[in-house]
Protein backbone atom coordinates (compact mmCIF):
# COMPACT_ATOMS: atom_id res chain seq x y z
CA UNK A 1 0.00 0.00 0.00
CA UNK A 2 1.46 3.31 -1.02
CA UNK A 3 1.52 6.20 1.41
CA UNK A 4 -1.57 8.36 0.63
CA UNK A 5 0.16 11.44 2.06
CA UNK A 6 3.63 11.31 0.53
CA UNK A 7 6.08 13.96 1.62
CA UNK A 8 8.99 14.38 -0.74
CA UNK A 9 12.27 16.03 0.10
CA UNK A 10 10.94 18.26 2.85
CA UNK A 11 13.79 20.19 4.40
CA UNK A 12 13.68 22.00 7.73
CA UNK A 13 13.88 25.79 7.80
CA UNK A 14 17.37 27.20 7.25
CA UNK A 15 17.41 28.60 10.79
CA UNK A 16 17.58 25.07 12.28
CA UNK A 17 21.32 25.00 11.60
CA UNK A 18 21.65 21.35 10.60
CA UNK A 19 23.81 20.31 7.69
CA UNK A 20 23.50 17.22 5.52
CA UNK A 21 25.88 14.56 6.80
CA UNK A 22 25.73 10.97 5.64
CA UNK A 23 25.84 8.71 8.67
CA UNK A 24 25.72 5.36 6.89
CA UNK A 25 27.14 4.94 3.39
CA UNK A 26 25.16 3.28 0.58
CA UNK A 27 27.67 0.41 0.65
CA UNK A 28 26.34 -0.45 4.11
CA UNK A 29 23.21 -2.00 2.56
CA UNK A 30 24.41 -4.83 0.27
CA UNK A 31 22.75 -8.26 0.36
CA UNK A 32 25.09 -9.36 3.17
CA UNK A 33 23.60 -6.58 5.33
CA UNK A 34 20.43 -8.60 5.71
CA UNK A 35 21.77 -11.47 7.76
CA UNK A 36 19.88 -13.49 10.38
CA UNK A 37 20.28 -10.85 13.11
CA UNK A 38 18.96 -8.13 10.82
CA UNK A 39 15.84 -10.16 9.96
CA UNK A 40 15.23 -10.73 13.67
CA UNK A 41 15.41 -6.95 14.22
CA UNK A 42 12.97 -6.43 11.32
CA UNK A 43 10.57 -8.89 12.95
CA UNK A 44 10.60 -7.07 16.29
CA UNK A 45 10.26 -3.64 14.69
CA UNK A 46 7.25 -4.83 12.69
CA UNK A 47 5.73 -6.66 15.62
CA UNK A 48 6.05 -3.61 17.88
CA UNK A 49 4.07 -1.52 15.37
CA UNK A 50 1.46 -4.20 14.60
CA UNK A 51 0.90 -5.20 18.26
CA UNK A 52 0.09 -1.60 19.10
CA UNK A 53 -2.36 -1.32 16.18
CA UNK A 54 -0.67 1.87 14.97
CA UNK A 55 -2.28 3.32 11.84
CA UNK A 56 0.29 5.96 10.86
CA UNK A 57 3.96 6.02 11.81
CA UNK A 58 7.12 7.97 11.14
CA UNK A 59 10.08 5.69 10.44
CA UNK A 60 13.35 7.48 11.15
CA UNK A 61 16.12 6.02 9.02
CA UNK A 62 14.89 4.57 5.72
CA UNK A 63 17.32 1.65 5.79
CA UNK A 64 16.74 -1.11 3.25
CA UNK A 65 12.98 -0.49 3.10
CA UNK A 66 11.99 -3.96 4.30
CA UNK A 67 10.15 -2.78 7.41
CA UNK A 68 8.29 0.11 5.76
CA UNK A 69 7.34 -2.08 2.79
CA UNK A 70 5.87 -4.80 5.03
CA UNK A 71 3.98 -2.30 7.17
CA UNK A 72 2.54 -0.52 4.12
CA UNK A 73 1.36 -3.84 2.65
CA UNK A 74 -0.44 -4.45 5.94
CA UNK A 75 -2.33 -1.17 6.05
CA UNK A 76 0.00 1.05 8.08
CA UNK A 77 0.63 4.51 6.64
CA UNK A 78 4.41 4.97 6.83
CA UNK A 79 6.39 8.14 6.24
CA UNK A 80 10.14 7.56 6.12
CA UNK A 81 12.58 10.26 7.20
CA UNK A 82 16.32 10.19 6.63
CA UNK A 83 19.06 12.79 6.65
CA UNK A 84 20.45 11.51 3.34
CA UNK A 85 18.58 11.34 0.04
CA UNK A 86 20.45 8.25 -1.26
CA UNK A 87 17.98 5.82 0.38
CA UNK A 88 14.99 7.67 -1.11
CA UNK A 89 13.08 8.51 2.06
CA UNK A 90 9.71 10.24 1.84
CA UNK A 91 11.26 13.17 3.71
CA UNK A 92 14.88 14.32 3.74
CA UNK A 93 15.49 16.02 7.08
CA UNK A 94 17.41 15.79 10.34
CA UNK A 95 15.89 14.18 13.43
CA UNK A 96 16.87 17.34 15.27
CA UNK A 97 14.48 19.34 13.07
CA UNK A 98 11.58 17.01 12.17
CA UNK A 99 9.26 19.00 9.89
CA UNK A 100 5.96 17.55 11.16
CA UNK A 101 3.56 18.57 13.92
CA UNK A 102 4.12 16.59 17.13
CA UNK A 103 0.74 14.81 16.99
CA UNK A 104 0.88 13.88 13.28
CA UNK A 105 1.75 10.19 13.82
CA UNK A 106 0.48 7.42 16.10
CA UNK A 107 4.05 6.32 16.67
CA UNK A 108 7.68 6.74 15.69
CA UNK A 109 9.96 3.86 14.71
CA UNK A 110 13.69 4.48 15.01
CA UNK A 111 16.10 1.55 15.02
CA UNK A 112 19.82 1.99 14.46
CA UNK A 113 21.53 -0.24 11.90
CA UNK A 114 24.18 -2.72 12.99
CA UNK A 115 27.55 -1.05 13.29
CA UNK A 116 26.07 2.42 13.76
CA UNK A 117 27.79 4.79 16.15
CA UNK A 118 26.83 4.16 19.74
CA UNK A 119 25.99 0.50 19.21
Amino acid sequence: MQNPNPVTNVRPPAKSGWTLRVQVSEEHYPAKYEDWDTWVRYYWQIRNVMDRDLKEILEIGAGSGVVSSYLRRNGVRVTTLDIGPALHPDCVASVTAIPFPSARFDGVLCASPPGAKGQ
